[in-house]
């Protein structure tokens, strides 16, 4: 079998939080040939894990000078690569790394791709201008931040990058009307991987030792679950309006919030709101969650939630919460997010409405009320959905065919210019 390996500037901590990171690229990846060694810091606390990709070339943690220490982390892992060891140099949402690290690839005559989960900059630029007061000073450093890293990565590291991928393909119609590359552009959609989550499944079901992993808040309740992010651009009070509606016509429901936010401020404006609504006694609050966990609670809930307010800055996501739901045999009510939308519409896995409270508890209380039979048509086809299209071995396989062609690309073009 051929191989490759890349070297693979990350913003994250290790062991990977994002199943595109660790699991694309840590297991499913190298089935077909393609490794990586990873550059991250090491996540305080955190046993050492084994990265399945290659190597994990790792730092403690910054205390103070966040910046100054990333960069001189990212600088050493690029000084000492080299086209002996590696077939091309990916960054991962850092322009300004990815400005050095063009540099470098250049320099030592190794392609230079990148890769974008979400648009950085612009949301970098969004949340110092929707700060107010004395806050709006503070955040003039992040305006800039936002402002140059905008510049750096449209005018000068996409329009070099050999290849670029994206998280969908409204995203890749996005960065082509920002001026990248259209032809040297790929969107890897977020997916799951199947089998895992189906042996899930199975090891759920045959759970029946006292329930003592199970929150019993849950218990002998109509349940709903919202997993993911809880921050301000998520909207997620609309939740809160959409639970105090549902009460009055389906008695018994409850709302699982499995995520948080580092946003304090934020945090302890949602709960005051949910006090406001009426709503807080039939909300869960887990936090985040270890990911067998987490999908414990997807089980046991009847509904799963996916609103990706519209917007610039999600109009281009890929929302792995919807997949994961669906994996785990959940049907979804989701929103008009173009990713979703259009997995909802191919796999028949739930309902899309617009995300309004009034829509969104229509649209559960639609799904509530279907028999068990019609449940299961409906998640029988999502399976056969996600074993086409968002599995991630293929996935994997697809992704490791564009690493390939860009890998012999590369080599036609050194052999012609060593002629």
């Amino acid at each position: 079998m051929r191989t490759m390996r890349l070297l693979y500037l990350t913003p994250g901590m290790f062991p990977a939080r994002r199943v595109d990171v660790g699991l694309l690229f840590g297991d499913c990846l190298p089935r077909y040939g393609v490794y990586s060694d990873i550059v991250a810091f090491r996540k305080p606390g955190a046993q050492e894990e084994v990265w399945g990709g290659g190597e994990a070339i790792l730092a403690d943690p910054p205390r103070r000078l966040k910046h100054l220490a990333v960069f001189m982390h990212m600088f050493k892992a690029l000084a000492q690569s080299g086209r002996d060891r590696y077939d091309g140099v990916q960054v991962r949402d850092m322009p300004f790394i990815a400005l050095m690290a063009l540099i470098f690839a250049r320099l030592k005559g190794m392609p230079f791709l990148y890769w974008c989960s979400y648009p950085y900059p612009e949301g970098q630029i969004d949340r110092a201008r929707r700060a107010s007061g004395w806050k709006k000073l503070a955040s003039l450093p992040l305006l800039l931040r936002g402002l140059l890293g905008r510049f750096v990565l449209y005018r000068l590291v996409l329009p070099r990058a050999d290849h670029i991928f994206v998280q969908s393909e409204r995203m890749k119609q996005d960065m082509t009307g920002r001026g990248a590359p259209t032809d040297r552009m790929t969107a890897v959609p977020m997916g799951v991987d199947l089998e895992r989550m189906l042996a899930s499944v199975a090891a759920f079901d045959a759970d029946t030792v006292g329930d003592v992993s199970v929150d019993k808040r849950m218990q002998g309740r109509r349940a709903l679950i919202y997993l993911g992010s809880l921050d301000y651009v998520r909207n997620i009070e609309t939740l809160f309006e959409m639970a105090s509606l549902l009460r009055w016509r389906l008695p018994n429901i409850v709302v699982a919030i499995v995520g948080d936010t580092n946003d304090k401020q934020h945090k302890a404006w949602l709960q005051e709101r949910a006090r406001q609504l009426g709503v807080d006694d039939i909300l869960i609050w887990t936090g985040w969650l270890p990911i067998q966990e987490a999908w414990r609670y997807i089980h046991l809930a009847e509904v799963g939630l996916s609103p990706i307010p519209r917007g610039e800055l999600l109009d281009c996501s890929s929302p792995t919460k919807l997949i994961e739901y669906m994996a785990l045999g959940v049907p979804v009510v989701c929103n008009d997010n173009p990713d979703q939308q259009m997995v909802i519409e191919q796999s028949g896995a739930g309902l899309c409405a617009p995300y309004t409270a009034e829509a969104f508890a229509e649209a559960a209380k639609t799904l509530l009320k279907e028999t068990p039979e019609m449940r299961r048509r409906r998640m029988e086809n999502a399976i056969r959905y996600l074993r086409t299209h968002r599995d991630y071995p293929v996935i994997a396989r697809k992704l490791a065919g564009t690493y390939f062609a860009i890998h012999e690309k590369a080599c036609h073009e050194a052999l012609k210019q060593g002629s």
